[in-house]
């Protein structure tokens, strides 16, 4: 049976030094959701000022390309080590979902979660200390995987070295909340609407708008400076 492992963790939490590492001389396929994110961006004709609704659109293909050259490396019978921040557990569910619906593998995943004395030292070596508070505003927004989400194995990444977690499963309504909460996401977005968390808020925030990226991208959300309403995130 082939195998596909998922990395997650915040910016800075060593999951690449950790695929490098952990993953070496192995016959696995390393993809990682950044290349896809940049390659989504230039087939869109963008850089880094990315207007909003283009922004959104190029994540979601980012992803939609990612999960299926997942699926289709596993068809070849690769193995497959997927880089991704996997913050939200409804965006893990999609994913899960599919690779079980297409193919017969199993499904694993490791969370980065280093102690903040070594995270802090990872961002000063990646000089990314002015955008320090987005990380861990970022890092609080973290749901940890739970069995409940179709995971064989999940496993924790500490100072102190990898660890099996046997954490109880949630209950069914967990999924059928996250899956609901996907399907009316998707319906707001094809209409012209994005989702968006303002002064504690969710709302929707049109294209029209006037705004313009000015943070770091991340896969699940994108921190954003919007021109007429100040600091937004939008929730992905």
């Amino acid at each position: 049976m082939q195998k596909v492992i998922f990395v997650m963790g915040a910016t800075a939490s060593g999951k690449t030094h950790f695929i490098n590492h952990y993953f070496a001389g192995k016959d696995v396929a390393v993809l990682n959701i950044f290349d896809y994110q940049q390659k989504a961006y230039e087939e869109a004709g963008f850089g880094k000022m990315i207007p909003m609704g283009v922004q959104i659109r190029c994540l979601m293909k980012a992803n939609d390309m990612l999960l299926n050259d997942i699926i289709e490396k596993l068809k070849q019978g690769r193995d497959v080590v997927v880089e991704q921040t996997f913050f939200k557990a409804k965006r893990r569910i999609v994913y899960v979902d599919a690779i079980r619906e297409a193919v017969d593998a199993e499904i694993d995943i490791y969370v980065m979660c280093p102690g903040n004395e070594q995270w802090q030292e990872n961002i000063r070596k990646r000089e990314l200390e002015d955008d320090r508070g987005s990380f861990e505003m970022n890092a609080a927004e973290i749901e940890f995987p739970n069995p409940i989400e179709g995971f064989d194995s999940i496993y924790e990444m500490s100072d102190d070295g990898v660890k099996l977690r046997f954490d109880p499963p949630l209950d069914e309504h967990f999924l059928i909340d996250a899956r609901k909460q996907i399907a009316e996401e998707k319906e707001r977005i094809q209409k012209d609407g994005t989702i968006v968390r303002f002064a504690g808020r969710r709302s929707i925030l049109q294209p029209k708008k006037r705004t313009i990226v000015a943070g770091i991208i991340l896969p699940k959300w994108v921190v954003l400076e919007c021109l007429d309403l100040g600091r937004v995130e939008i929730v992905f």
